[in-house]
């Protein structure tokens, strides 16, 4: 069973984490031969909402990145996991959980008011 894990994501912000691997008696787990997917959906058999980025510094650190770009198109909640392909062709999920997403507040293309203005004035 994977690990559970919640991304909390703030829409238009760019998201960040480094997750490091240990086996049971805390010592490194070396993840240097499987390749790396991590997916975002709105649901589990929803279609994909991001690819996160994914960087792995040798043996066991794996670096998550999604842009402000990407975390911009957000709207509700969903779920995520991540995969390792083993070089056999075995896939093993090794963290999966809940995606929450806060709405953002200051956008690019929000209205900038003067001192004194009303929203009836600006618009």
């Amino acid at each position: 069973m994977p690990g559970s894990y919640t991304l909390d994501l703030y829409r238009g912000d760019t998201w960040r984490m480094r997750f490091v691997f240990k086996a049971g008696d805390g010592t490194d787990l070396d993840r240097t031969g499987p390749t790396m997917q991590a997916q975002i959906r709105d649901r589990i058999d929803g279609p994909v909402r991001a690819e996160i980025e994914l960087t792995l510094t040798p043996p066991n650190i794996v670096d998550a990145y999604l842009s402000a770009a990407v975390t911009s198109t957000f709207s509700v909640p969903g779920v995520w996991d991540l995969q390792f392909t083993k070089p056999n062709s075995d896939i093993q999920t090794v963290l999966a959980g809940p995606v929450k997403l806060k709405l953002d507040v200051t956008r690019p293309d929000a209205i900038v008011m003067r001192r004194g203005q009303s929203l009836r004035s600006v618009a």
